[in-house]
């Protein structure tokens, strides 16, 4: 479960901003995820929120999930745009990472990021 580990790493960011940003209370987190890289929604929330809850804090605050969808440039026909799937399995949509036009070889523009986008927050003074 990749998602547990990514959520440790984002959730010692957001203490460590808290730290510095004099932050008495977070009361919502924003988080991009990209699609390619392959980071579950409902387990990411369920590690946030297991997080969370030991900083008084963080604890009780909104867990905002924005998924950020693929994005290609073929190196080939100069295509940019999203990519093409191979059906659905088990709930997970196999990607196609070459150019739905010429089957040329891409470049990834988007869709690997997992980053904080924004934190909400009141801050003493």
């Amino acid at each position: 479960m990749h998602e547990f580990s990514m959520m440790c790493a984002l959730v010692d960011v957001l203490k460590a901003e808290i730290e510095k940003n004099n932050v008495t209370k977070v009361n919502e987190v924003i988080v991009e995820v990209g699609e390619l890289s392959f980071l579950a929604e409902e387990q990411m929330r369920f590690a946030y929120n297991t997080l969370a809850e030991d900083n008084e804090r963080l604890a009780g605050s909104k867990f905002t999930f924005e998924s950020v969808p693929a994005e290609i440039e073929c190196q080939e026909c100069g295509r940019v745009g999203d990519v093409d799937y191979l059906g659905e399995e088990n709930h997970f949509r196999m990607p196609i990472i070459k150019c739905p036009d010429c089957d040329g070889s891409v470049s990834i523009l988007k869709g690997r990021e997992c980053q904080i986008k924004n934190m909400i927050a009141e801050v003493g003074e």
